[in-house]
């Protein structure tokens, strides 16, 4: 029984043949791990800039919603949403803006091909 459960088990589970391992590693100039250095921490600080952003809106909301109609809360729980709506929005551009400047220096503002400063 347990011949049989195990050939059924090999004819089910077949894996390819294992080829060649291919140890060697990607040569990186300096220039290169430098551009791959600085995309990734640019890449966590837009994020912390969007999730800080919109912490920023649902605080401003929660006074918003607490002022009880006072004045001075209410004009102060808009000024926080307007100004973390404006960072949103600024950070948005300072994430799109090197990518289309990138597009018109690389394609000679002609439409070619859609690149990033950071692949």
């Amino acid at each position: 029984m347990e011949q049989h459960l195990l050939t059924a088990t090999r004819l089910s589970f077949r894996l390819p043949a294992p080829g060649p391992l291919n140890l060697s590693m990607p040569v990186q100039s300096l220039e290169e791990a430098q551009y791959g250095l600085l995309c990734g921490v640019l890449r966590w600080i837009y994020a912390a800039a969007i999730i800080v952003g919109v912490i920023y809106i649902l605080i401003a909301a929660y006074k918003y919603i607490t002022a009880g109609g006072e004045a001075e809360k209410v004009s102060g729980a808009h000024k926080a949403l307007t100004y973390a709506a404006i960072g949103i929005a600024v950070a948005i551009l300072a994430y799109g803006v090197p990518v289309i400047i990138f597009n018109f220096v690389t394609a000679g503002g002609t439409g070619g091909t859609v690149g990033t400063i950071c692949q």
